[in-house]
């Protein structure tokens, strides 16, 4: 089994509360660039934006957690582990691509239990992990879940219960974007907004006002930008080094995750590969050369929707309401292309 970061996560949660199956041609980390976190799941999320009075910041402390439901212990732990991934989510993460403007994306999927796994860890070295891609197939196709185990076995394993904390409001500053829980009382959350709608500094706070999940409130600080240095001058041919501006201001400690995709023009929710990496935010990494190797190789590659790379900093905390695990987290993200056919010419 392949340990999940939150970043991959995030793509996963949309698409198969969608109830993705065998016949599905889409994948979980596809190039919708900025929108492929907010996907909308079946039944779920009527999403409102809207502008509330302005929440005074915490000046002296960067996270604060507040007990709305007496059920709930929303105090969150030192800080999970980067590859400790909780099966329930929410996130606000500022994102984007080449010289686009940046859009704002607020995003959430409780899970009640882990997603089947589609990615079977290879490799690993140091800070970095390399997965394949499982995209078995059943017969009769799956349709509530994953087949995870293909001929002659045709094991379809379902997608765990999707739950819902009733409204969730994310607000900070002067604005606030409220989502309403699914019609059918499940679903996900999710929201896009055009621009960066939290700044460097702003505490944005997370409220839940409960339901199959009891109520849970916390807040992180946002983070500084995520500004890559010539990503678009990066070559798989060469030893791959990552760069990046650091942060400039203290706060919460940061930290950065590499998230190197490929595909072979394959059908199917996994890509063929998977290089991540979750490092230090000192503003520069190199990609294990044995790693990179196996992620370059011709059998991994032939980019039917040459799927972007990302470069995400972010801070992350976990919450815990009415037993449910849930990982909170603000990032900053910038996306880039990046195939052996996309490296620049001599």
């Amino acid at each position: 089994m392949r340990p999940k970061t939150l970043i991959g996560t995030l793509g996963f949660a949309f698409l198969a509360a969608c109830g993705d199956s065998d016949n599905t041609e889409d994948t979980s980390e596809e190039a919708t660039e900025t929108a492929q976190d907010t996907q909308v799941p079946d039944g779920a999320a009527d999403v409102t934006t809207g502008i509330e009075d302005a929440v005074e910041p915490d000046t002296l402390a960067d996270v604060t957690d507040v007990t709305v439901d007496s059920a709930s212990d929303t105090t969150p732990d030192a800080g999970p582990d980067p590859w400790d991934v909780a099966s329930a989510f929410v996130s606000v993460t500022i994102t984007g691509y080449a010289n686009n403007a940046p859009r704002t994306l607020v995003a959430g999927a409780l899970w009640a239990a882990p997603e089947p796994e589609t990615y079977a860890l290879a490799d690993a070295s140091g800070s970095c992990r390399l997965s394949f891609g499982e995209n078995f197939f059943c017969d009769p196709p799956c349709e509530a879940g994953v087949c995870t185990a293909p001929d002659p076995a045709d094991v379809c394993t379902p997608y765990p219960a999707l739950l819902s904390a009733g409204n969730l409001v994310v607000s900070g500053g002067s604005d606030s974007v409220r989502m309403k829980a699914g019609s059918d009382g499940g679903g996900g959350y999710a929201s896009e907004s055009d621009g960066a709608v939290w700044q460097t500094g702003e505490e944005i706070t997370f409220s839940a006002d409960g339901a199959d999940v009891p109520a849970f409130s916390t807040a992180l600080r946002m983070i500084e930008p995520m500004v890559g240095k010539d990503l678009a001058a990066l070559d798989l041919s060469k030893p791959l080094v990552i760069e990046w501006q650091p942060p400039t201001s203290s706060g919460n400690p940061t930290r950065v995750s590499i998230l190197l995709q490929s595909d072979r023009g394959q059908h199917g929710r996994a890509y063929a590969s998977l290089l991540e990496c979750d490092v230090p935010d000192t503003g520069r990494f190199e990609i294990p050369a044995a790693l990179q190797a196996k992620y370059v190789a011709d059998e991994v590659w032939g980019c039917g929707k040459c799927p972007p790379s990302k470069l995400t900093r972010y801070v992350r905390t976990r919450v815990t309401a009415g037993g449910h695990e849930i990982d909170v987290s603000v990032r900053a993200q910038e996306m880039f292309l990046l195939t052996p056919w996309s490296t620049p010419s001599p």
